[in-house]
């Protein structure tokens, strides 16, 4: 299992409320994104270069630890470079976890991304996972 390029490259997915019933919160944990956190959201940036980002998503399972869900994850092939590459859909299982802390937001946030491919899966194989960065 690798963590994906796009976790390097991942500024922040576009935020899903944090976890913070403890610390005086709303109760809701965020998403990270490359431009904002937020909750349950239906698309969310990836590579904030426009590399990489989920559409279609729609949530299953929402608490406070995890979340889980399905989408589409298009990926730019960057072939031979990402302004001539194409993007390739994949259908993807989301789940993300490890709620923390990220400075500038109330919120808590998730901090762990694992996806699930199908048998049509982006370089690097059907599991990928890693940490999900706070937003810049």
């Amino acid at each position: 299992m690798r963590t994906v390029r796009i976790s390097l490259t991942l500024v922040a997915l576009t935020a899903v409320p944090a976890v913070a019933l403890a610390s005086g919160g709303s109760g809701r944990v965020l998403v990270p994104g490359c431009v904002k956190a937020q909750y349950k959201p239906r698309h969310l940036i990836l590579g904030c270069d426009g590399s990489n980002y989920l559409k279609a998503l729609t949530w299953s399972s929402w608490t406070t630890r995890r979340a889980s869900g399905r989408g589409i994850d298009e990926i730019n092939d960057c072939m031979p470079d990402c302004a001539s590459g194409h993007f390739h859909a994949y259908p993807v299982a989301v789940k993300v976890s490890r709620p923390g802390r990220c400075a500038r937001i109330t919120h808590k946030v998730f901090r762990h991304f694992e996806f699930v491919y199908g048998s049509q899966h982006p370089r690097g194989g059907r599991i990928q996972s890693g940490p999900l960065p706070c937003p810049a």
